[in-house]
């Protein structure tokens, strides 16, 4: 597993301005599952990062994140598209129910389509590939690195985008 980011999923975190919104999805209970969470606690009060921890349940946010009227959605969620626990990739919206590994009633593909429906938002899917999510275990070490690494490049952005927009 390389420690970089590809350039695709730098271009697809990257928001569009401040109302872009972050939303991480997964369950902190079931191993890897918890990529979502964990990042979302790294980036917890971040000037310039929009955010909404949805946790295990994406279908309670929907009236938050229309309220929030973003022009951008970046879903960050853990998957399994066969690869190395820990890779991160762009995940195609069409792909997304037979990549999430959350245990959300309502596919994030459909959520984030209403979302987008009330505000016009452009949608993007992130995912880190996890590997065990099995109830009681720990977010592995793979997978952690991998949301660092996101946290990073996010938070590289929100500094660059607030220090845009301070100076104007």
């Amino acid at each position: 597993m390389s420690n970089s980011l590809t350039v695709e999923v730098r271009a697809a975190l990257k928001p569009l301005s401040l109302s872009s919104l972050y939303v991480t999805v997964g369950n902190d209970l079931r191993g890897d599952d918890g990529a979502g969470p964990y990042l979302a606690r790294k980036l917890k009060d971040t000037p310039g990062v929009n955010l909404i921890d949805a946790g295990g349940a994406p279908e309670n946010m929907i009236e938050s994140a229309v309220s929030r009227n973003p022009d951008k959605i970046i879903v960050i969620d853990a998957a399994d598209f066969g690869a190395t626990p820990g890779e991160v990739r762009l995940i195609e919206s069409e792909a997304i129910p037979a990549s999430t590994l959350s245990t959300h009633t309502i596919p994030l593909n459909l959520i984030t389509a209403i979302i987008s429906h009330d505000t016009g938002a452009a949608i993007v899917f992130i995912g880190i590939q996890a590997g065990d999510v099995s109830f009681g275990k720990p977010l592995s070490s793979a997978v952690r690195e991998a949301a660092d690494r996101v946290s990073e490049v996010i938070r590289g952005y929100a500094a660059q985008i607030k220090g845009c927009c301070n100076n104007a």
